[in-house]
C-alpha cells in the first residue's frame, strides 16, 4: 500500500487496484514453510525501509529488521520514525557473516528546514 501511495504521489496517477512490487519472501522454520514476509517498502531492490510512529526505536524494532534482512538476503534496512516533526532514523546493516550485524546511531533531519 505504501509503495502504491508513493507511486501515486510521484506520478500523480491513482492506481485502481493496489499491486505489490514484491510478492513476498517465503519464510521457513525448521524446514517447514510458515508464510510469506512482505516488507512495507523495498527501495531499488536493495534497502528495506520500515516506517514507524513510535516514541523511540527499541531492540524489538532492530531484531525485526535483522530478521527481514536474513529472510530477504538484503544487506541494509532503514527504520524511519515519523513520530515528531523531525525525522528520526536508524540504519541496520547485515554484514557478510551473521556475526557482523551492526546498527548506526540514530540521526535526525528536519522535515521542514
Amino acid at each position: 500500500m505504501i509503495q502504491t501511495k508513493l507511486r501515486e504521489h510521484r506520478t500523480g496517477l491513482v492506481a485502481r487496484a493496489p499491486r505489490r512490487l514484491y510478492p513476498g519472501f517465503p519464510v521457513h522454520y525448521r524446514g517447514h514453510f510458515i508464510g510469506k514476509l512482505v516488507p512495507d517498502l523495498i527501495v531499488d531492490g536493495k534497502v528495506i525501509a520500515d516506517p514507524k510512529v513510535v516514541s523511540a526505536f527499541n531492540d524489538t524494532h532492530i531484531a525485526q529488521m535483522l530478521g527481514y534482512l536474513n529472510i530477504t538476503g538484503l544487506e541494509v534496512a532503514l527504520l524511519l520514525n515519523f513520530n515528531e516533526s523531525t525525522l528520526t532514523w536508524k540504519r541496520v546493516v547485515r554484514g557478510f557473516k551473521e556475526k557482523e550485524l551492526t546498527t548506526d546511531d540514530t540521526d535526525r533531519k528536519e522535515l521542514n528546514p
